[in-house]
Parts: structure tokens; C-alpha cells; sequence
């Protein structure tokens, strides 16, 4: 391990046409001890993958890349273990293959952490907040955030860290919890960050230092795949949910039953719409601000 050092982890599949663009905003950091670790899980000789291989030839004489090529696609939790295990690191920093950073994005999250471990020893990483752009336009922009554990926020949906474009964690933090768990091909940044919290805290920093690109829409889940998803992860933490009040814990089962239901409609499956719904047993409330949260999503990505 190389103290000061941070090292950055992209995982990239499918999407070589915004690769260059999310290295470059890695290479352009006023903080210098980086490495770039480009994890490729498209799959060793497809098209994709030799695809990927040109852009990373192209750009990787401007700064220190490892270019990992995984055999055979195997989800993102893989591939993220795979690049944090070639790591030398004291610091690990993630970032999706289509966002960016912003130039003072790491120098600024590693003081600040620095910084609130002295103040408390609980403090294991930090993240901060995003901008959401679309054809290179500002659609929002995240809200600033005031507490150091989000344990039942994540549990119940009620909070987006965002973690796979804005986490700056300890490296000996990561294999600690050993890292995500790889039956989780979607959430897999919730999954981990529920264990993260169960034992520690986050500093946020309050500056916009990412900036998340959504003009790429391929990667809407299908209803199948969340509904599996949604069994593994709440059959995972059922004991950790039982720990919270009745109220909670209804609140905890009826954001992931909306999820399924809002997925339902991007993909058109109205019979399982009615079934999230039916699930989630919605109060007159609920259902107001189920319906504004939809329109709201419904018109950034119609921008």
C-alpha cells in the first residue's frame, strides 16, 4: 500500500464511447498521487472489449493506468472487486464509465476526510454531492446533506449517496467488509454501503465534485432482474430490518415494493405495476408523492 495515494476504479461494459471522457476527468485532478484502474467487463476478445482496449491504448500514456480485462462479463460488483484487489492505494475511489469528475473532486474529498477522522475515529470514507446533466445540460443538482450514517435512509430508499461515482473510502476498509458481494449484479452500491454503516460513519462533503451524465438510457433494469434483486437484498438484511419499529419497517418494505412498481412501467409491464402497488399498500399521502416522484424522473429524461 502507498499512503496518499488514491486509486481510482472504473468499471467499464458496453459503453466505450464515454470512456475517454471519464479517464480524461480522472487525469485532469489538481491532486496528483492517482491511479487510474480501468476494469473491463465486457468480456476478453468481443468486440466491446477490443473496442474498449483501442480507447485505453489511446489515452494511457497520459497517465498511470492498469487496464484490466475480466475473461468474461461478470456484473459490476465483480469488477469493482477485481479493480480494488490491483489497487495499491491508501485511498479507493470509484467512478462509473459515463460520469466525471470535477478537477478538486479528490484533493477536496481527502482533506476533508482527513480531516473528520481526527474528530471521529468512526469516520471511514467520505462522499459528496452530484450534478446531473443530460446532452451536456444541467438538469438538477443533489441537496446538501447533514448526517454521518444513513443505515436506515439506504434501507428504505430514502437517500442517494450515489456511492459508485462519489465514495473516497480506506482501502483497509474495504477488504474489511470484503468488499461487494457479487450476487448482487444491480444495488450493489446500496448493499455495500448498508454493512459499511452498520459499523461506521461518513463524512459528506457538501460540494457538487461529480457529475453524472444520463443521456445513456441502455441500462434501464428489467422488471425480472429487480425483482430478484429486491428478494436477494431484502432476504439478506431481513434480521437487520426486524431491528427497526413497526413503522419503519413497513416504510423499509413499501419503497421496494414502489421501486418494482416504477421499474414495472419503464419496461411496460403493467401487470406487475399493479402487483408493486397492490405490494406496497399505499396511503392516500403516499400515493401523491409516489405520482410526483415519477412525473419528476419522467421529465429530466424527457429533456
Amino acid at each position: 500500500m502507498k499512503y496518499g495515494l488514491v486509486s481510482v476504479v472504473i468499471p467499464t461494459f458496453g459503453r466505450p464511447q464515454f470512456l475517454r471522457r471519464c479517464v480524461e476527468s480522472v487525469c485532469a485532478q489538481s491532486y496528483r498521487q492517482i491511479e487510474v484502474i480501468i476494469v473491463d467487463d465486457n468480456g476478453k476478445g468481443k468486440a466491446l472489449q477490443l473496442q474498449t482496449g483501442i480507447v485505453v491504448a489511446s489515452i494511457e500514456s497520459k497517465f498511470l493506468i492498469k487496464y484490466i480485462i475480466q475473461e468474461e462479463n461478470r456484473g459490476g460488483s465483480a469488477a469493482l472487486n477485481a479493480g480494488v484487489q490491483g489497487a495499491e492505494g491508501e485511498f479507493i475511489a470509484f467512478l462509473d464509465d459515463d460520469d466525471q469528475f470535477e478537477p478538486d473532486r479528490i484533493l477536496n474529498q481527502v482533506n476533508f476526510l482527513k480531516e473528520k477522522v481526527s474528530q471521529d475515529p468512526l469516520v471511514k470514507g467520505c462522499t459528496s454531492l452530484v450534478i446531473r446533466r443530460k446532452r451536456g445540460l444541467e438538469v438538477d443538482r443533489q441537496a446538501a446533506k447533514s448526517k454521518d450514517n444513513y443505515l436506515f435512509d439506504l434501507l428504505a430508499l430514502k437517500a442517494s449517496l450515489y456511492t459508485g461515482s462519489t465514495l473516497l473510502i480506506f482501502r483497509e476498509v474495504f477488504f474489511e467488509l470484503k468488499g461487494f458481494d457479487e450476487r448482487f449484479r444491480r444495488n450493489q452500491d446500496i448493499e455495500f454501503m448498508i454493512r459499511f454503516f452498520e459499523r461506521y460513519n461518513v463524512a459528506v462533503l457538501n460540494e457538487h465534485l461529480t457529475i453524472l451524465n444520463i443521456d445513456d438510457r441502455t441500462n434501464i433494469p428489467s422488471y425480472q432482474k429487480v425483482v430478484e434483486t429486491k428478494k436477494l437484498f431484502l432476504g439478506k438484511f431481513e434480521s437487520l430490518i426486524s431491528t427497526f419499529t413497526a413503522e419503519q419497517q413497513r416504510e423499509i418494505y413499501t419503497s421496494h415494493a414502489l421501486e418494482i412498481a416504477k421499474v414495472a412501467l419503464w419496461n411496460k409491464n403493467f401487470l406487475g405495476f399493479v402487483k408493486g402497488i397492490r405490494s406496497a399498500k399505499l396511503s392516500l399521502f403516499e400515493w401523491v408523492s409516489f405520482v410526483k416522484d415519477v412525473m419528476k424522473k419522467s421529465i429530466i429524461h424527457l429533456k
